[in-house]
């Protein structure tokens, strides 16, 4: 680390000395234009503008032929925050790698084919990231993802497969802006400038949304795999008593209502708010343990008693993010200053 005092030039201006050997090695000289750029708590020098820069990446499919491998690459280059995205083959790209590509890209929000030849394709990002803050995509997120619940649970207590198909449409959407987050927490590492336009203040809040934006896909997923089970159900066509349906409904209502409160807890840090969601899910746990015995003994078919355990082992899934999403809001509580939590420097 190297120790420099500010010195003032003039009557305004504030300037510090650059280390030698940093200037030496850069090749740097008097009358040259360096970039700053500024941190929560410190500020980083370029010899270039890192705003203007765009980055490209190449991948191989001769050395990896495999196309859902290929399409991996491509949704890992998406999510890095690359810029552009070439897939090349001096002998050709087969038409199952390119099938594999094209399905990737179309779950990739701003992410479309520019060019494609025999040999090569090149994609790129098409939207600017500055429109997008994490925020508004997290609550768009819960958003469609309480609509998810309240159809898959309707798709279990009144048998409706178009709600199970409902649920399938939206679930797809929801990955797609998985992605978009995912994407725009790993650019704002790459550029603070960024970063503060879309709403993240630090790298530790980089993690905790990263896990947010996990836990609410993993919500997502549950409620699809409930709306699967509920074609289970309605195919097989058991009666089953209607006061249990009523139960796993009042439950379902309770798990949306709590996974609400988790995200809105999440984005507005409101204390309140959080303490309430840990306090509520203990007892809705509980009601979940109790319902599951009650399904033992009045379920009589061992395929329909499998069926709604697994339902409410899904919404008992819900939960657990939902107490993720909780405490993820603790700990950025405790990065603020706020009546109940003040920070100093000792």
């Amino acid at each position: 680390m190297h120790v420099r005092k500010l010195q003032r030039l003039g009557t305004t201006t504030i300037v510090v000395s650059l280390p030698r050997k940093w200037v030496k090695e850069r090749g740097l000289k008097q009358g040259d234009v360096v970039y700053i750029e500024e941190g929560i708590d410190s500020i980083t020098l370029h010899t270039s503008d890192k705003a203007k820069q765009s980055l490209r990446v190449t991948i191989n499919a001769e050395m990896e032929p495999n196309p859902e491998s290929l399409a991996r690459l491509v949704t890992a280059s998406y999510l890095q925050g690359y810029d552009e995205v070439r897939v090349v083959s001096q002998s050709g790209l087969l038409q199952e790698q390119i099938d594999e590509i094209l399905a990737a890209v179309e779950r990739l929000p701003g992410f479309e084919v520019l060019e494609q030849t025999s040999n090569w394709l090149t994609i790129q990002g098409i939207v600017d990231p500055a429109r997008f803050t994490v925020d508004s995509i997290i609550k768009r997120m819960q958003v469609m993802i309480s609509a998810m619940i309240s159809a898959s649970i309707d798709a279990v207590i009144e048998g409706m497969p178009e709600k199970a198909a409902e649920v399938s449409r939206v679930e797809t959407k929801v990955d797609e802006l998985y992605f978009l987050v995912v994407r725009q927490l790993l650019l704002s590492i790459r550029n603070p400038s960024l970063a503060r336009v879309i709403g993240i203040d630090s790298v530790p809040a980089v993690t905790g949304y990263r896990m947010v934006s996990k836990s609410l896909e993993e919500i997502g997923d549950y409620a699809l795999a409930i709306s699967r089970e509920s074609l289970n159900i309605k195919r097989r066509g058991r009666s089953i008593d209607r006061e249990i349906l009523t139960q796993i409904m009042t439950i379902g209502e309770e798990v949306s209502t709590i996974f609400g409160r988790a995200v809105n807890a999440f984005l507005t840090l409101d204390f309140k708010l959080i303490s309430s969601v840990f306090q509520e899910i203990p007892a809705l746990s509980e009601k979940i343990v109790k319902l599951e015995a009650e399904l033992l003994e009045k379920i009589k078919d061992p395929q329909s008693l499998i069926s709604f355990r697994l339902v409410l082992r899904y919404i008992s899934e819900m939960l657990d993010q939902c107490r993720i999403i909780a405490e993820v809001a603790v700990n950025k509580f405790v990065r603020i200053d706020s009546k109940i939590c003040v920070t100093e420097v000792l």
